[in-house]
């Protein structure tokens, strides 16, 4: 059998009634999550008739007050853990640029350093010298390639699946990279001493 209490219940005056209003439409914060509580549970805590205080949140149309904030709250929570997901996504995408600035710049001093050691050897009398295997020069060329596309994509401007040059540009540039290759191998004319 329920104990009855024996205390008297507050006056639903219009302070008190904006009070309830407010926890039952925006809730109370507990341990970080947000909590609301039924017209019973409010009427007990504030110790206030459970019969009035529905007929107040029916005719002040708290229901639809809660409901407009809880969706508030949702689409506030879903647009902070968008930015925090965009936030991430870039600075993923800076560090991916910058590791692919990294390895661009150090193919580029292996390039570099090859060179000079075929100018040198070259200087020297050993017009055959190669300080770079074809492996080599494909295994770099390979890393260049991804540079470039790591690079593209952490700027937004890169899609594998779109041909974004013409094949006249194609054409140039795969002779500009036979050129470069066959400098490394020898600058002697084609047929002498060039690798097959």
């Amino acid at each position: 059998m329920a104990k009855k209490t024996s205390s008297k219940r507050a006056v639903l005056n219009a302070g008190l009634v904006e009070e309830i209003r407010e926890q039952y439409v925006y809730g109370i914060e507990v341990d970080g999550k947000r909590a609301f509580q039924s017209v019973p549970e409010l009427s007990i805590s504030f110790n206030v008739q459970v019969r009035s205080l529905q007929q107040k949140c029916m005719d002040g149309g708290w229901r639809g007050q809660r409901k407009e904030f809880e969706e508030q709250l949702r689409r506030d929570i879903d647009a902070k853990k968008r930015k925090e997901l965009v936030d991430q996504t870039v600075d993923f995408d800076t560090n991916c640029l910058r590791l692919a600035q990294a390895i661009h710049g150090n193919v580029r001093r292996i390039m570099q350093n090859a060179e000079k050691r075929r100018e040198t050897a070259e200087s020297n009398g050993d017009p055959l010298f190669n300080p770079l295997s074809p492996t080599s020069l494909v295994n770099l060329s390979s890393s260049l390639t991804m540079c470039q596309k790591v690079g593209r994509l952490a700027l937004g401007t890169y899609t594998d699946s779109m041909n974004v040059t013409s094949d006249d540009e194609r054409a140039e540039a795969e002779a500009a990279l036979e050129s470069a290759i066959e400098k490394m191998f020898d600058s002697k004319p084609m047929g002498e001493g060039k690798p097959h």
